[in-house]
C-alpha cells in the first residue's frame, strides 16, 4: 500500500502515525521517498495485533513462565510478579509489560566492530549475521562433513570477517577439540582475534559470559569504553513452552549489568512445543520474549535488547522440527510486524537456514524465501547465514553463497531512482528507434545500478564448459579457499594477545579442579 502525501490521503497518514505511535516516527522517515510514503510487506491487521499482544499478556499473567534462577526470580517478585518458589514459576501482571514497553530502548542501535569501518547501523538497511553455534562443519578441503574444531572455528570467523555482505560475526560453532566447561573462553578468544566485525556469542553461564566481557574489555581498552562501543552482543534462548533456565538467565543479567546489548532468540515448533496454530505459536513466542526482556529491564533499563525470530514448524509425517517450511516465514514476518511496529524494537529474523543437509537446489529455494521475504517485511537484520540441515551444520562454501544471496537482497530493497537524468528521456531521443545505447555516457554512468553478482554463472555454455563445467558449490569453495589464502583481519596488539590467552588459561586451570 502507497500513501501519496495529497490532502485526499492526510488522513490515512494521521491514521498511521496514531497506530504506531510518537516513538515510531523514526521508523516513518525511513521509508518516505520522493513525497510517498512507502509500506512493507504486513500480514497482521491492527486488531490482530493488538489482539495477539493481549492474548500474550494473559498467557504470562494467568499462566506464567518458570525463571530458573534465584536472581531473576526475586526481581520478578519485588517487582509485584506472583512468584511460586517451590515451582519456580512467576506469573507477570499485565502492567509490568506494558511498562517496561514504554520505556524499553526502542529502534535499531550501532552495532560496533573493532574498527568504526566495520560499525553498522540496523533501521538505515537490513544487516547480516553469519553463524550460529551448531556442531557440524564441511570440511572446506575434503568436503567431510564432521565436528568442528577450535580450527574450523578460525578459518570460518576469517573468512566472515573477510565477505563483504556479511556485517556482523556470530559463533559459528560449538567446537568439538576443547573441553566444554572452556568452551566458551576459547570460542571468544577466536572470535575477537579473527574479526574485525561486531561480534556475538552463545556463553552459555555466568562464568563464561564474564570472561566473553573481560575478553571484550581487553580488546577495546578497558571496560568503560565498552560500554561506550559494545563490539559483542549475547544471544538467550528461552525454553519452550514457557520456561528459562539458569545459564540462560546468568548471561542475561551479565549483560545488562553492564548495559551491553542483549538479544532474546525463542525457538518455540509448531505442533510441539508450541500450539497447532500459528497465531497460537505467535501469542507464546511473544509472552517467552516478553518475559524474558522484563527481567533484563528490571536488571538495567538502559540495556539495549533486540529479538530474533527464529520458529520452527513441525512436520506431522516425522515429528521433527523444520526450518525451510512457508509457515515459518510466516511466523518471521508477524513477528517483526509485531515488534517493529507495535513494540517498536529491533527485530533480527534467522534467514539463512533450511533444511537440505547440502547445498542444493531446495537449499537454494529455502533459504531465498527465509532471507527475502523477512527482509521485505522490514527486519533490522537476516541472521545464521551458512547453516544447513535445520541448524546443525555450517558450510563455509554456503556461506559465500549466502553473501551472494544477501548482496541480491540489499540491491533488490534499495529500488529504483526515478529522476530526470534516471528516465533518461534525452538518451532515449538521441539514441532513436533501430540504435543501441552501448556508446552512450549515460550507460557508463549508470553501470553502478547493477548487481554484479561472482558467483553466479552468467556465461555462455561454450565459455561454463571450457572454465571446467563448475557448478556453484564449487565456484564457492574455490572463492572461501581464496579469501582464506589471503584475507587477515588486523592482528590484536601482543599484550592484548597475550592478556585473552591468560583468560583462556585461568578458565581452564580453574575447570581443572572440578
Amino acid at each position: 500500500m502507497i500513501h501519496s502525501l495529497s490532502k485526499r490521503n492526510l488522513k490515512s497518514l494521521n491514521e498511521y502515525l496514531s497506530y504506531v505511535g510518537q516513538e515510531n516516527v523514526i521508523e516513518l522517515v525511513l521509508r518516505y521517498k520522493n513525497g510517498v510514503w512507502l509500506s512493507r510487506w504486513e500480514i497482521l491487521s491492527r486488531s490482530e495485533i493488538e489482539d495477539t499482544h493481549y492474548a500474550s499478556l494473559e498467557v504470562l499473567e494467568t499462566v506464567g513462565m518458570v525463571v530458573r534462577e534465584e536472581t531473576s526470580l526475586k526481581l520478578l517478585e519485588e517487582a509485584g510478579a506472583d512468584v511460586d518458589p517451590k515451582r519456580q514459576l512467576a506469573k507477570i501482571p499485565q502492567h509490568l509489560i506494558q511498562e517496561i514497553l514504554r520505556k524499553i530502548p526502542k529502534g535499531g542501535r550501532n552495532h560496533y566492530g573493532r574498527k568504526p569501518e566495520y560499525d553498522v547501523k540496523t533501521g538505515e538497511h537490513v544487516c547480516f549475521r553469519a553463524g550460529s553455534p551448531v556442531p557440524y562443519t564441511y570440511d572446506i578441503n575434503t568436503g567431510e562433513h564432521r565436528f568442528a574444531t577450535k580450527r574450523d572455528l578460525e578459518e570460518t570467523v576469517r573468512l566472515m570477517d573477510g565477505l563483504s555482505n556479511v556485517h556482523i560475526c556470530f559463533q559459528p560453532y560449538t567446537i568439538s577439540d576443547v573441553p566444554a566447561e572452556v568452551m566458551p573462553q576459547h570460542t571468544a578468544e577466536v572470535m575477537l582475534k579473527n574479526t574485525e566485525k561486531p561480534v556475538g556469542m552463545v556463553t552459555f553461564g555466568r562464568k563464561g559470559t564474564k570472561d566473553f566481557i573481560m575478553m571484550a574489555a581487553a580488546v577495546v581498552g578497558g571496560m568503560k569504553e565498552l560500554v561506550k562501543r559494545p563490539i559483542i552482543e549475547v544471544c538467550c534462548e528461552p525454553t519452550s513452552p514457557l520456561q528459562v533456565d539458569r545459564l540462560q538467565l546468568e548471561m542475561l543479567i551479565e549483560f545488562a549489568v553492564h548495559k551491553l546489548p542483549i538479544e532474546i532468540a525463542g525457538m518455540p515448533t509448531v505442533g510441539s512445543t508450541a500450539p497447532m496454530s500459528l497465531a497460537g505459536t505467535l501469542v507464546q513466542a511473544n509472552a517467552e520474549h516478553l518475559g524474558m526482556m522484563l527481567i533484563a529491564q528490571l536488571v538495567n533499563p538502559e540495556v539495549h535488547v533486540q529479538v530474533n525470530a527464529m520458529p520452527g514448524i513441525m512436520d506431522p509425517r516425522t515429528g521433527i522440527s523444520t526450518y525451510g517450511a512457508i509457515e515459518r516465514m510466516l511466523l518471521q514476518v508477524a513477528m517483526i510486524q509485531l515488534y517493529r511496529s507495535r513494540y517498536g524494537i529491533e527485530v533480527f529474523a534467522s534467514g539463512g537456514v533450511c533444511d537440505s543437509k547440502i547445498s542444493d537446489e531446495q537449499a537454494g529455494y529455502e533459504r531465498m524465501a527465509n532471507m527475502l521475504l523477512p527482509a521485505l517485511a522490514g527486519t533490522h537484520g537476516i541472521t545464521s547465514l551458512g547453516n544447513l540441515e535445520s541448524y546443525l551444520t555450517v558450510s563455509p562454501a554456503q556461506l559465500v553463497i549466502d553473501n551472494e544471496i544477501a548482496g541480491m537482497i540489499l540491491r533488490g530493497l534499495s529500488g529504483i531512482e526515478v529522476n530526470d537524468e534516471t528516465l533518461a528521456v534525452d538518451v532515449i531521443k538521441r539514441v532513436g528507434p533501430g540504435g543501441h545505447f552501448l556508446s552512450e555516457k549515460h550507460s557508463l554512468d549508470h553501470i553502478k545500478e547493477l548487481y554484479i553478482p561472482e558467483l553466479a554463472d552468467r556465461k555462455t555454455r561454450g565459455e561454463w564448459r571450457d572454465a571446467g563445467s563448475k557448478d556453484i558449490l564449487q565456484r564457492a569453495k574455490e572463492k572461501a579457499k581464496k579469501i582464506l589464502e589471503t584475507h587477515k583481519p588486523e592482528p590484536l596488539e601482543k599484550e592484548v594477545q597475550e592478556e585473552l590467552s591468560k583468560i583462556v588459561r585461568e578458565a581452564e586451570r580453574k575447570a581443572s579442579k572440578h
